[in-house]
């Protein structure tokens, strides 16, 4: 054999076992496949009809509370979503990847602070954010800002304890003057189990619009408050059709690398200083439910993000509750292997 036969020889064995060690779809059997990318368009993508985010406080303490504004360019008018964060996560600098997503998708959000700190008594919790909600939209329509809010199309979304609130708001809206929400959803809501002083009551709910589109997400790694709450919301309910209404539950996914895990703190979602998603975590982890604090991933995107579009398209464009029964709604990408990560699943 000569040396260009030796040659040749050896650069086939290189190439099989370079394609051995890549695999069919050109990963690493050594690595792991890495998460769905945000999609580029439709629900929880990049696509966007304004491209900066105006930021309007709208009055210190326990009953002020800040507002976001689409902006370059600006709407004249645009749809409300009331956002309401978890127990003494007063800074909306936890949840600005969503806050932003949510604007520049063409949205005003309307943030209630709700308390002064974790020691507001949990019993002002809902009257201290109806109120906030009431001086915000009073500086909505003050006519000093280019977008108007359109209070025929109003949502309400919250976490934790944001959730319990946001479903105290949806109750008590035409009861206290404001617009009617045209749908709830409460993220991993929570926790009134403990009772009495230490925990954020639950409005009651019977009072809730029939129409009222209801979508309630739990964590399945979520230990901080579980699905308690989220089935209360569900069952207390009373007024609004079965037809209406979803409780879902967002899974962990340890397929690749890093894993998606379904905790208390999945919806939290932190810009970086040049606006960039956080891809690290804001505080240490001690378990499970406390790993990937801040962090934006798939399960922000194509779950939490997702969702919460789809909900308000189905709310204000005419689908109404036909969204509960798409089975594409569960879906939730593939791995850059292309397994699909697991599936929301529907618990009602």
């Amino acid at each position: 054999m000569n040396i260009k036969q030796r040659f040749a020889g050896a650069a086939a064995v290189l190439l099989l076992t370079t394609v051995g060690a890549l695999g069919q779809n050109g990963i690493s059997n050594g690595a792991k496949p890495t998460q769905p990318s945000q999609p580029q368009h439709g629900p929880g993508s990049s696509e966007a009809t304004s491209h900066s985010v105006v930021t309007l406080k709208i009055a210190d303490g326990s009953q002020g509370g800040w507002i976001f504004l689409p902006a370059n360019p600006g709407p004249s008018t645009a749809p409300v979503i009331i956002f309401c964060h978890g127990w003494a996560a007063i800074s909306p600098h936890g949840y600005q990847a969503w806050i932003n997503h949510l604007v520049m998708r063409g949205n005003i959000v309307l943030w209630p602070n709700y308390q002064n700190s974790p020691l507001t008594p949990t019993r002002q919790a809902l009257p201290n954010a109806l109120a906030g909600v009431k001086a915000g939209l009073r500086v909505l329509q003050s006519g000093n800002y280019s977008v108007r809010p359109d209070l025929d199309r109003v949502v309400v979304a919250g976490h934790s304890a944001g959730g319990m609130v946001a479903a105290g708001i949806a109750a008590r809206a035409v009861v206290e003057g404001l617009p009617k929400m045209k749908a709830l959803m409460s993220v991993e809501p929570g926790d009134s189990q403990r009772g009495g002083v230490a925990s954020v009551p639950l409005a009651d709910l019977s009072t809730l619009p029939p129409d009222t589109l209801m979508l309630i997400l739990v964590g399945q790694d979520d230990t901080s408050v579980g699905t308690f709450d989220g089935e209360r919301i569900l069952h207390e309910s009373t007024s609004v059709s079965p037809l209406n209404k979803a409780l879902l539950m967002l899974h962990s996914d340890d397929h690749g690398s890093p894993a998606l895990i379904a905790n208390h703190f999945t919806p939290y979602a932190v810009l970086n200083a040049d606006g960039t998603f956080a891809k690290e975590p804001t505080k240490a982890s001690f378990s499970r439910n406390t790993a990937y604090i801040g962090v934006v991933d798939a399960l922000d995107y194509m779950g939490t993000w997702r969702l919460l579009d789809r909900l308000m398209d189905a709310a204000f464009g005419g689908e109404g509750n036909r969204i509960f029964q798409d089975p594409s709604v569960l879906d939730m990408g593939t791995w850059s292997d292309r397994v699909p990560v697991k599936r929301l699943t529907r618990l009602n």
